[in-house]
């Protein structure tokens, strides 16, 4: 951990902080910090939404690959809201946060669909004995 590192910050925060203090990061020191301080000024209803990313290779991987940080600032909190994405796709940093954001929401769907056939308890498995049977019960 770096010595700048404070009690206040999230745990996203200090890996932040601390990727390019190690020279993990490509982009330097300054611009994790700008991430990470709220602009000056009144702050705005909508929420601020940065993106930043730089290459990284953990010690188990053979190449380095693509991070990108997404820091939200809200209004009303202290500390910012920091996300992390680990990618081979190519694309500008907000379109691959899209994609991904897209792809868990329809896993999500696939997952709730197949709850809900547990929870029915079909006794058939044609659907069309199903409907038969739901509909007269």
């Amino acid at each position: 951990m770096s010595s700048r590192s404070s009690g206040s910050r999230s745990g996203s925060a200090h890996l932040l902080l601390d990727l390019p203090e190690s020279g993990i990061g490509s982009c330097g020191l300054g611009c994790s910090e700008d991430l990470l301080t709220r602009p000056r000024g009144r702050p705005s209803y909508t929420p601020l939404i940065r993106y930043r990313s730089f290459h990284y290779q953990a010690a188990t991987w053979d190449r380095p690959r693509r991070v990108i940080a997404k820091v939200e600032h809200h209004l009303g909190e202290l500390v910012p809201r920091v996300g992390f994405i680990v990618t081979t796709l190519t694309g500008t940093n907000r379109a691959v946060v899209r994609f991904y954001n897209h792809r868990g929401t329809a896993e999500q769907w696939i997952k709730e669909g197949k709850e809900a056939t547990h929870w029915t308890r079909l006794s058939c498995h044609r659907f069309r004995a199903n409907e038969v049977g739901c509909s007269s019960g």
